[in-house]
């Protein structure tokens, strides 16, 4: 017999000034619930993307407005060294779910969507009774506690704790604060529903009208049973940012590193050559002011990753990293604020301001380069000395 309430207990409300969107903060509780550091299992490498034809930019991936909530696999998977993601599926029932993981030694997050509100229901009330959290995504436009009720469309993800079939109601909460979002409660089930079948009806100055349908897309977490915090996967995270921060990435994301921050420099020095007009403007203010706050939240990010793991790194490397970290972000916040007075104002002083901003940038995030050199080397001579020890131990037999 279905039981007609249930709920999760103990979900913790994670969320941090750093995080860049409400997906890592929807991702932090429901993995926090599970025993496991956001801080570590959720850190992204080191990096800096920059494409001059379109202007698009990232860290790990491009931001860019999109029209689907379906990511193939290589979109998914240029980020996180614990984490492994499928690419988005529709989903067929719990049986092909539970249990197929394609990586053992991860924790895999999996992107379900369905286009039946009863499938999506049913399978919400499948995981709350095995005591899971769920993180599903919804239209704020339908939310009634946020501001954008009734008034602006948004794709947004929240936490399902629980839910009542006799008072027709989710226990939900949204804790992202860095979009006015505070709500831990009660919400009814219609207007959830609504919220997740949305087709999201969207109006940019940059790319005019597109939408973005949910299909009640919603996630799952499985920890492979051989799934470790290892010290090798800890500077792998290192490794791979100091690869891509000189531009020599290994995977499969693009170029990346401290020569797309020139590139962008660059870029900004050619717009004096043209007025700026309108359009300009509104690309300045609608994706470059938002799009370089995320650079600057994903430094301070990696700054706590790294004050995670510092015992295992050279203390004073340790100390110019945060130094350097806690400078570039604040370099990029600076960025960000001056492409909202230059959408403003249009004033051409500001592409200079700005681009001294990013030069200084290329150099703070150099010494960054340097110090997770000296972090690889220091890790390097240590398994040097140790092999060593052994090979002399094991002679003296």
């Amino acid at each position: 017999m279905l039981e007609m309430k249930n709920s999760v207990e103990n979900v913790p409300r994670y969320y941090e000034t750093y995080i860049n969107d409400c997906f890592a903060a929807a991702y932090g509780a429901c993995l926090a619930h599970q025993g496991h550091n956001p801080n570590i299992v959720l850190a992204d490498y080191l990096s800096f993307m920059f494409n001059e034809e379109t202007g698009y930019m990232g860290t790990t991936y491009m931001y860019r407005y999109s029209t689907s909530v379906e990511f193939t696999e290589s979109e998914l998977n240029s980020s996180l060294e614990f984490a492994y993601f499928p690419k988005t599926t529709y989903f067929n029932g719990s049986q092909e779910t539970e249990g197929a993981l394609e990586h053992s030694d991860r924790i895999q997050i999996s992107l379900h969507i369905h286009d039946d509100p009863e499938v999506a229901s049913d399978r919400v009330r499948e995981l709350i009774d095995g005591d899971k959290p769920v993180a599903a995504v919804v239209d704020l436009y339908y939310m009634s506690y946020h501001r954008a009720y009734l008034k602006e469309h948004g794709l947004h993800a929240v936490v399902i704790t629980g839910y009542d079939y006799e008072q027709k109601t989710y226990d939900i909460f949204d804790k992202y604060l860095l979009s006015s979002s505070d709500f831990d409660g009660k919400v009814p089930m219609d207007a959830f529903m609504q919220a997740r079948l949305s087709d999201t009806p969207r109006i940019s100055s940059v790319v005019g009208e597109y939408r973005r349908p949910i299909r009640h897309l919603w996630m799952e977490f499985d920890t492979g049973r051989e799934f470790q915090i290892t010290k090798d996967k800890l500077l792998a995270i290192l490794q791979e940012s100091y690869t891509r921060m000189r531009g020599e990435q290994s995977h499969n994301v693009g170029e990346t590193g401290l020569g797309r921050i020139d590139a962008f420099r660059k870029s900004i020095l050619l717009r004096k050559e043209q007025p700026i007009d309108e359009t300009v403007a509104l690309f300045f203010r609608e994706y470059y002011n938002t799009c370089l706050k995320r650079v600057a939240r994903g430094r301070n990010r990696f700054l706590v990753f790294v004050e995670e793991i510092a015992d295992m790194l050279p203390q004073e490397a340790v100390t110019i990293l945060g130094d350097q970290l806690r400078e570039s972000a604040k370099r990029w916040d600076i960025c960000a604020n001056l492409a909202l007075k230059l959408a403003i104002s249009k004033a051409p002083r500001l592409l200079d301001d700005l681009e001294r901003n990013l030069q200084a940038i290329i150099e703070i995030e150099s010494r960054v380069v340097e110090q997770l050199r000296i972090c690889m080397l220091a890790q390097s001579k240590k398994e040097s000395d140790h092999n060593e020890c052994e090979t002399t131990n094991s002679s003296s037999y």
